[in-house]
């Protein structure tokens, strides 16, 4: 009994030295302290909507863009949308540390589901916003982006451009792999 209070004490107070270590170690220590579900690190896109930090895969949840192999039109012209939103994601992440909340466990391929931010911006969002990504509606965070996909219409950006007539990436990827023959 005594050994599990000790044990209890101890751990209680590794929490609050935590806690006090989070407020006093300033933005950039907090987020790397506070949770083993954070992580921080220089980045770069494997996907038009998958980024690499620390090794880790991270599908940026909530959206999704045009899938690799993905066209679009403008016009009469082909544009290779998805390598486009490719090069801007990559961009948009070697702009500087990237951290990511990851939410759930790995998927099959050891990529996890996150919320990612560089100096400050939702990386997701600024996809969103330059009309590179949609809201994903299979997701539930696809919801902090509808705001994003309207600005983006709005200013005609992106996929929403005059002209451009596109797929959305899930129907793409279910034309491409209908149930069951999904490799």
């Amino acid at each position: 009994m005594f050994e599990a209070n000790l044990i209890h004490r101890a751990i209680g107070l590794a929490a609050a030295l935590m806690g006090f270590a989070v407020l006093t170690c300033g933005p950039a220590h907090a987020e790397k302290v506070a949770s083993p579900e954070t992580i921080t690190g220089s980045g770069q896109a494997i996907g038009p909507d998958i980024i690499m930090v620390n090794k880790q895969r991270v599908i940026l949840l909530g959206i999704d863009a045009p899938e690799q192999g993905q066209s679009c039109k403008d016009g009469d012209t082909i544009w290779t949308c998805a390598d486009t939103a490719f090069a801007v994601l990559d961009q948009l992440v070697k702009a500087g540390p990237v951290t990511c909340q990851l939410i759930g466990p790995p998927d099959p391929f050891n990529r996890r589901g996150g919320i990612c931010t560089v100096d400050g911006k939702d990386v997701a969002g600024e996809m969103v916003s330059q009309g590179l990504a949609l809201p994903y509606p299979h997701d539930k965070q696809s919801s902090l982006y509808l705001d994003d996909q309207k600005a983006a219409q709005a200013a005609k950006v992106g996929l929403w451009q005059p002209g451009i007539v596109f797929e959305k990436p899930w129907e793409f990827r279910h034309a491409m792999h209908p149930p069951g023959t999904f490799k």
